[in-house]
């Protein structure tokens, strides 16, 4: 159910059409470690609706395979480390309380849930696996149109599949991309979307078109996507963080830039 009123930023952060690199897949920049994490003026609202929509969806909103714990506890230890630099947090043992003034016990979760109810950004757990990375866990309060029931367990080419503009020579670029990237120096990209409706938690399943009018509402929905390779376990934390603005809130050249970055998705699929 759409919460009311919707929740939105105030302005978009990062947009693709912005800069060339984002037109290109994949489209990743370097990004200095302090800001791999962002919070913004939506914290609280979208903090508010994480915590429902993990208390009240867990299967649709959690889920890791066997084996993945150790990488999803480095995962809150390195999110706990970033977070003790913002003023706005406080941590007292195993509690944290966040700068919305809710209180997270960390050890009352499995270790990526918990780090997921500490930060805006959705939290998903890549692994190598016989030469491949794997989606091993995830925390996903926020999915744009995927189920995360169809891609746990996945390698990143099935994970990929149905979207038109990756093909196979992309996903090896990707794999490569992966197996290099330096331990705790994050890379960063951002996709655009358009819905009429904006709920934050749209799940849907592979094949399942999303329903899209122009002539209607629209509102520009934004994916700050991160990168970070964790030290100990090799594992990558990818994050999510969604910024959403209704159009009429983007300026002319925004307004432009989206409807070209809408125009070419859709002459990809």
């Amino acid at each position: 159910m759409t919460p009311h009123p919707p929740i939105l930023q105030s302005r978009l952060g990062v947009a693709p059409w912005r800069d060339p690199l984002s037109a290109r897949l994949p489209g990743l920049a370097p990004l200095a470690p302090k800001d791999w994490l962002i919070r913004d003026d939506a914290f609280a609202a979208q903090m508010a609706e994480r915590d429902r929509l993990f208390a009240s969806r867990p299967a649709a909103t959690f889920a890791q395979t066997e084996g993945s714990e150790p990488a999803g506890a480095e995962a809150l230890a390195a999110i706990r480390a970033h977070i003790s630099a913002d003023p706005g947090y406080r941590a007292d043992d195993d509690c944290i309380t966040r700068p919305d003034g809710v209180v997270v016990d960390t050890s009352a979760h499995p270790p990526l849930l918990a780090a997921a109810r500490l930060v805006q950004a959705d939290l998903v757990i890549l692994e190598a696996r016989s030469g491949v990375h794997v989606l091993t866990a995830a925390a996903l309060a926020f999915p744009a149109s995927w189920r995360l029931a169809d891609k746990i367990g996945r390698p990143m080419a099935r994970i990929h599949q149905p979207i038109n503009r990756i093909d196979a020579a992309m996903d090896a670029r990707i794999e490569r991309t992966f197996a290099r990237l330096p331990p705790g120096l994050p890379l960063m990209r951002s996709n655009a979307l358009g819905y009429n409706d904006p709920a934050l938690h749209q799940p849907r399943a592979e094949g399942e078109p999303k329903p899209f009018d122009p002539a209607l509402p629209v509102f520009v929905r934004v994916e700050r996507q991160c990168l970070l390779k964790l030290a100990e376990s090799g594992a990558i934390v990818f994050s999510i963080h969604t910024v959403q603005v209704p159009l009429e809130a983007l300026d002319t050249a925004d307004r432009t830039g989206f409807a070209a970055h809408l125009a070419q998705l859709y002459r990809a699929h």
